[in-house]
């Protein structure tokens, strides 16, 4: 009886070559809805979502929520991609440096 050969099988994931950057126009291919990309959420089981503002006001004059949607459901309008600024340094706030002593005490 030969032994069983153990298999590893390995999913072969698509690379998308024009992603959509934070920051771009995009437009939802089934209801229509456009806005800003926001924010990007990627999920445990390979779902990646874009957070989406509108760009228009609702008929009375309000703004819109938001909407979050799948990255493939999206096509893009306009390239807008927002460029990063100076990284965020922590400069630690109004508050004294703690002091430790030179040599630690024994008791």
């Amino acid at each position: 009886m030969k032994a069983k050969k153990k298999c590893r099988v390995v999913r072969a994931q698509a690379v998308d070559t024009n992603p959509i950057l934070l920051g771009d126009t995009v437009r939802d291919v089934y209801t229509g809805f456009q806005g800003t990309a926001l924010a990007r959420t990627d999920w445990l089981y390979g779902c990646t979502r874009i957070l989406v503002e509108p760009t228009k006001l609702t008929k009375e004059g309000g703004v819109a929520a938001n909407v979050e949607f799948d990255e493939q459901r999206l096509v893009i309008v306009k390239r807008n991609p927002v460029r990063n600024s100076a990284p965020w340094v922590d400069e630690g706030g109004p508050r004294p440096s703690p002091k430790a002593p030179r040599t630690p005490t024994r008791f």
